[in-house]
């Protein structure tokens, strides 16, 4: 394996160390804020973005980076990239190449790519998956304090952090936006877990969201269809079992993003009442942790 880093020295000099004192407790979660490609039939903004790290002035480098296609190896872990100040020694950094911290208003398409990318690498069994797993770092959420407390005490591997995590005071990546005075998260950390874990959303939750195959969206386009057990049900009981089940399945995903994101691979909104429904569950969860926030 080639290291973009170490096969292309910077002629500005090296901006990391090659080798670490300490062990790697975490994989610090990054985007670049400068750099995407929405439109492209190939997708380059990681290579893009690996030449800057080879090429700048800056004192700046990550481990690993990642666009909707291609995956760029830039140290090994075993060096100390300068990513996230004070954390280098003890962390990993990955890079995805996006423009800014809002996930919102991006294609779901991209989205999906984008994460499966980063979670799994080209081949679909590497990315921070396998990295993970070669260091021993958990498929966890951690948080600041996690980490601190691990590394004074020489503890274990603590998990996954946002950059945000770790320099909140200049730092909002991946996902963090300034919105009316609130932040509100919008990366979809649940769905970028499930797929470092391997657990994809199950499928079949969210094809509840269209009314378990059809069943539930004839009961809400017509007046009288035959029931689940063959009696006739009228549109009044049939909507509030609609709306039972949609609960349920809108409660399956703990993160609001995470529940955009599979609502759009598999065409939910296009759904009338249901994408209704859900359209609204989803800005109701995202007002309530901007309240919290």
């Amino acid at each position: 394996m080639g290291y973009l880093l170490l096969d292309r020295p910077n002629p500005n000099g090296d901006h990391f160390y090659p080798s670490r004192r300490e062990d790697v407790l975490a994989i610090v979660v990054h985007v670049t804020a400068g750099a995407e490609d929405l439109d492209a039939l190939d997708d380059n903004s990681a290579e893009n973005v690996a030449l800057y790290a080879a090429t700048t002035d800056r004192e700046v480098s990550w481990h690993t980076g990642s666009d909707t296609d291609s995956w760029v190896d830039l140290l090994p872990s075993s060096a100390v990239a300068w990513h996230a100040t004070d954390y280098n020694g003890c962390t990993v950094g990955h890079e995805i190449s996006k423009r800014s911290t809002d996930w919102r208003s991006m294609p779901a398409e991209w989205v999906d790519k984008t994460l499966r990318m980063a979670a799994l690498g080209p081949d679909g069994q590497g990315g921070l998956r396998r990295k993970a797993l070669e260091l021993g770092v958990p498929f966890r959420w951690a948080t600041k304090a996690e980490l601190d407390q691990a590394r004074a005490a020489g503890g274990a591997p603590v998990g996954f952090v946002t950059h945000a995590e770790l320099q909140w005071e200049d730092r909002r990546d991946p996902g963090y936006v300034d919105e009316n005075g609130h932040v509100v998260d919008t990366f979809p950390r649940d769905e970028f877990m499930r797929l470092l874990r391997q657990e994809q959303p199950d499928k079949e939750k969210v094809i509840d969201l269209t009314g378990f195959n059809g069943y539930a969206m004839q009961v809400v386009s017509g007046p009288i269809v035959p029931g689940k057990n063959g009696e006739t049900d009228n549109i009044a009981v049939g909507t509030a079992w609609l709306f039972d089940q949609l609960n349920v399945v809108v409660d399956y995903f703990e993160d609001p993003n995470s529940l955009h994101v599979a609502c759009e691979r598999y065409g939910v909104p296009h759904f009338g009442v249901s994408g209704r429904f859900v359209k609204n569950r989803l800005n109701e969860a995202r007002a309530a942790a901007a309240r919290r926030a």
